[in-house]
């Protein structure tokens, strides 16, 4: 009985091994027999659904109706019915219910065994727990929906907003057109060109956010239209460049010659890349120039490979951070201390519009030397290319520019339209070429130049008798000022840079033909010169762009206005200068307004001087506890950003000393209303007096309750009573109060109800006195 005995032995062996694998594995084994429709169930299968051990194999109930949830049943019985009849695998996830009442998803597998005669006689599998995978799942899925959710709220959000935003932006961009066509001065037309800029900029950010979306749901199509390249890449320079010129940025557009003139494309969207570009390159450059350099190379038959670089001196790009600049809501710095702001988006579009016409962007940069943004995309270039004709008939032009791309740029353009041309990069080589004898028709020089600028050299040649009559232009960044000299500076024309090179061509042949455009003469009153001039003011603002249109509002007034940009630098300028007042920025790096302040007061003190210097505070904030920090800190009035120049100058009236501002009060003009009629005098002034502080009062009253209306009717009485006492001032104030509620400008009220009060104090107090 030998093998008797070995055979029990191995079958001992391997019942052991069995239930040591059985005891052993983490899943929960089970069988089914097919023949008797009863089930086993191992230690495990029972553990892992709480129950105890052998109690379900006790069971007499229908386990199938006690552990599978009632969702699963039909599912599970198709899989074991499929399996048993075509012998497909039986693999399913379902819920079992727990011990403790609720359900755990398994994973049960089995594998099906026949007998000889090839009937199913078993189906032994296994369980495995993936309760916690299900419910990552589940999170999963519902992340999702709740994302793209989020996503068609944002995309209607999105449309709500745009809606919402270009309908005032319509306004202002359609009144600015209208605008546009009337009749203007130089000057007011750069003033217009500025708002409309910054109109367009402000809803080119919202194109930008609407774009991203249509861009990232697939909805974004591109237009196939023939226009000019040169035109839409000197009007995109041109729409920045103003903006650029007050950080004292020239952007430089330079052409090489097999640039084709006109192509076919989506201007639009290239015009969009183009913009993105050197807006970024002149927010990152402090000094020097922003360039924009476009060149070409046939492609194929009708095709041109088109480069466009914008090349800055700024502060450059670190190695590690140019893998991000095309991210979405990315940028370099991201802190909140960050000197630069932005929403990250525009890379991100300009390279996904780029791939979008077929091309691609690149960019190579070093550290505080500057950067440089190419793309490169292929264009429909029609062969027959509508050139402009040449204008210049071999006449000779002196070009004067320190920028070398500038210079070389404009040379290349004017060659081109037919001139000779002799380049200069100051005005010393300029005068040595002028002295070598040969003759030149007109010279063309740039405003701003290291040391002697353009007016200076024109100022230099007026002066010599053999240059006297020579033509002369001036090229300006900001092109109006240069014009309104009257004295020897005048030039015979200005251009405002960057200037088209067939426009500079037709201008140089209108100056020579004698029939200039003429140059803007100055709008100042005519009171102005006798009021203001000889004073000075200190503006002390940290924004270019608020130091710019200070120090315009203040020349306009013939004032001589001198710019610093923080608190410390102020008080350096004043202890070695003298000023009439300060125009004094509350916000500001290194030494905010206040504190300059508090320390000009200290030093006043300190020298026991009877003279007080006004300081007038300038702030985009305009809460009571604001005005009274300002004048806690010491200072004298109060302008709300963005300054109104009607109100700077009502404002300076204060200030200025007596030799300059006019009183409150015409008291000659009221003693001719009256006819010397002391009583009746006496008694006009004490009705004004006691309606004026009544409609103030009530003014006041109706501002707490937001009762607008009312704030408009007073407003138009005091008008109408001031005018009629001489109180211009006055009047002007009621005026402004009263087209603020008439326009609905709820955020201006509360200032101009302010500034309402402080004239009708100084004109109360004259008339007491007069009386």
């Amino acid at each position: 009985i030998t093998d008797l005995k070995r055979a029990e032995a191995a079958l001992e062996l391997s019942q052991k091994r069995l239930a040591r694998s059985v005891l052993g594995t983490q899943d929960g084994l089970w069988e089914l027999d097919l023949v008797s429709r009863k089930p086993w169930f191992s230690d495990r299968f029972e553990e892992l659904l709480g129950y105890e051990r052998g109690a379900l194999n006790a069971s007499r109930n229908d386990l199938k109706a006690v552990l599978i949830h009632p969702e699963d049943r039909a599912r599970r019985q198709s899989t074991f019915e499929s399996c048993v009849q075509n012998d497909t695998p039986y693999d399913i996830e379902i819920r079992l219910r727990h011990h403790a009442g609720h359900y755990e998803w398994v994973r049960s597998r089995a594998q099906l065994e026949r007998d000889a005669a090839g009937r199913p006689v078993w189906l032994a599998g296994s369980i495995q727990l993936i309760t916690e995978r299900k419910h990552a799942e589940q999170a999963t899925i519902e992340a999702r929906l709740a994302a793209e959710a989020a996503n068609r709220a944002k995309t209607s959000f999105l449309a709500n907003v745009s809606h919402e935003i270009r309908t005032p932006m319509n306004g202002v961009i359609g009144m600015a057109q209208l605008l546009a066509d009337t009749s203007l001065d130089a000057t007011q037309r750069e003033y217009l060109d500025i708002i409309r800029g910054s109109a367009d900029a402000l809803l080119g950010l919202i194109n930008d956010v609407l774009d991203l979306s249509k861009i990232e749901a697939g909805r974004f199509e591109l237009e196939k239209l023939e226009f000019r390249l040169r035109d839409l890449i000197y009007d995109s320079s041109a729409a920045l460049a103003a903006q650029a010129a007050l950080k004292g940025i020239e952007i430089v557009v330079d052409f090489d010659a097999e640039v084709p003139y006109v192509v076919r494309a989506d201007p639009g969207r290239l015009r969009q890349i183009l913009m993105n570009l050197l807006g970024n390159a002149a927010k990152f450059t402090h000094e020097g120039a922003v360039t924009v350099r476009v060149s070409a190379t046939p492609a194929s038959e009708g095709f041109s490979r088109v480069r466009i670089a914008v090349t800055d001196t700024g502060i450059g790009i670190p190695p590690d951070r140019l893998d991000r600049l095309f991210e979405s809501f990315s940028q370099v710095d991201s802190s909140t201390t960050r000197l630069y702001g932005g929403t990250g988006l525009g890379l991100s579009i300009v390279k996904r519009l780029t791939e979008l016409m077929g091309g691609e962007i690149g960019v190579e940069s070093t550290p505080r030397r500057g950067s440089t943004f190419w793309v490169d995309i292929t264009l429909d270039a029609p062969v027959a290319q509508d050139a402009p004709a040449p204008v210049g008939r071999g006449r000779r032009v002196l070009l004067v520019d320190d920028l070398a791309a500038s210079r070389e740029g404009l040379a290349r353009e004017l060659i081109h339209s037919g001139y000779q041309v002799e380049a200069a990069a100051g005005a010393a080589e300029a005068l040595a070429a002028l002295e070598r004898g040969a003759p030149f028709d007109v010279v063309l020089a740039d405003e701003w130049m290291p040391g002697t600028g353009g007016l200076d050299l024109l100022a230099a040649l007026r002066a010599a008798p053999r240059y006297a009559a020579l033509r002369f232009i001036l090229m300006s960044l900001f092109g109006s000022e240069a014009g309104a000299h009257r004295d020897e500076r005048r030039p015979d024309a200005v251009c405002v840079k960057p200037v088209r090179g067939a426009a500079l061509a037709r201008l140089i042949d209108r100056v020579l033909a004698g029939d200039a455009p003429p140059a803007a003469e100055s709008t100042l009153p005519a009171d102005a010169e006798r009021r203001y001039r000889g004073s000075r003011v200190l503006i002390v603002e940290d924004n270019p762009v608020n130091q710019r249109v200070a120090q315009r509002m203040c020349r306009k007034l013939e004032i001589d206005a001198a710019v610093v940009g923080n608190g410390k630098e102020a008080l350096e300028r004043l202890a070695d200068e003298t000023f009439d007042a300060v125009l004094m920025d509350c916000q500001m790096p290194v030494m905010d307004g206040f504190l300059a302040t508090e320390r000009i007061r200290e030093q006043e003190r300190a020298r026991g001087e009877g003279t007080r210097l006004p300081i007038i505070a300038l702030s985009a904030n305009v809460a009571n506890e604001d005005l009274e920090r300002c004048t806690a800190a010491g200072m004298d009035a109060h302008l709300c950003k963005p300054i109104d120049a009607e109100q700077l100058r009502a404002c300076l009236n204060r200030f200025l000393g007596p030799a300059h501002a006019s009183p409150p009060v015409d008291l000659r003009a009221l003693h001719e209303l009256t006819e010397g009629d002391v009583e009746f005098e006496r008694e006009l002034i004490d009705t004004f007096i006691a309606s004026g502080d009544k409609n103030l009062a009530d003014i006041r009253d109706a501002l707490r309750s937001r009762d607008f209306e009312t704030i408009g009717r007073r407003a138009h009485a005091l008008r109408s009573a001031s005018a009629n006492i001489h109180a211009g001032e006055l009047s002007a104030a009621a005026s402004h109060l009263e087209s603020a509620v008439r326009s609905r400008a709820v955020d201006q009220i509360d200032t101009l109800v302010r500034s309402l009060s402080e004239q009708l104090e100084l004109v109360n107090r004259q008339l007491r006195e007069a009386g």
